[in-house]
């Protein structure tokens, strides 16, 4: 369990630096493939090292980067739709539903 927790953080760490995650066709498995582990080891790492499946990680950072987005005076003129956008989202829909959840 402690490797996967190393793990987890190595993963999340690569997300945040990459920015990977504002690819909109990002899957577990191009991560899986980057970090050279099996399709499962990689649930794992992201299921028990941070307690959230893919897709939590993925939208937790698409949101949080949208909120920098949205409260920064650079983006002051763009819509809230064209940020999400550009966040990694790929409707409107599921921006609304990952803000709320978030």
């Amino acid at each position: 369990q402690e490797e996967l927790v190393s793990l987890s953080k190595e993963v999340y760490s690569y997300l945040q630096t990459s920015k990977n995650y504002l690819n909109p066709e990002l899957r577990v498995t191009d991560l899986s493939q980057r970090f050279n582990l099996p399709l499962y080891k990689m649930s794992q790492v992201l299921n028990i090292g941070l307690q959230q499946n893919f897709t939590e990680v993925v939208m937790k950072l698409r949101i949080e980067e949208a909120m920098n987005r949205l409260s920064d005076p650079k983006f002051q003129e763009d819509k809230i739709l064209s940020v999400a956008m550009d966040c990694g989202f790929v409707s409107k829909s599921t921006f609304n539903t990952a803000f709320k959840n978030y």
